[in-house]
């Protein structure tokens, strides 16, 4: 996990982070860590996805005053996050905050509200 931190957190991480999220469930599974052990890294590598996803929504929040395309970009990024939930990758809590930075920023894309 550290070595992620070196470059800064950004989207080309998330295969990384994947990677890891399986080899700490397959240690868990194979007992090789404990519950405890399990449930920090989980926690961990959710707060990593959760600083990836938000730097690439601050990123496109920059640039949506200028360009309206965005909303491709939010759409992916929607996407993943989905994923990212459904296996199981993130928490509720960071994916209740990540929704949030979503909808706020279609928001600023539609004007609306």
């Amino acid at each position: 996990m550290v070595s992620l931190y070196k470059d800064g957190l950004n989207e080309k991480d998330i295969s990384e982070l994947n990677k890891l999220n399986l080899k700490i469930s397959d240690e868990y599974s194979s007992g090789k860590i404990n519950n405890e052990q399990y449930t920090n890294l989980k926690k961990e590598i959710s707060v990593l996805y959760e600083e990836i996803f938000e730097n690439e929504i601050d990123s496109l929040n920059e640039n949506l005053d200028r360009d309206r395309s965005g909303e491709i970009q939010l759409d992916r990024i929607t996407k993943e996050v989905n994923d990212a939930y459904i296996k199981d990758r993130i928490n509720s809590d960071h994916y209740s905050v990540i929704r949030n930075e979503i909808s706020l920023a279609y928001k600023k894309i539609f004007n609306c509200c």
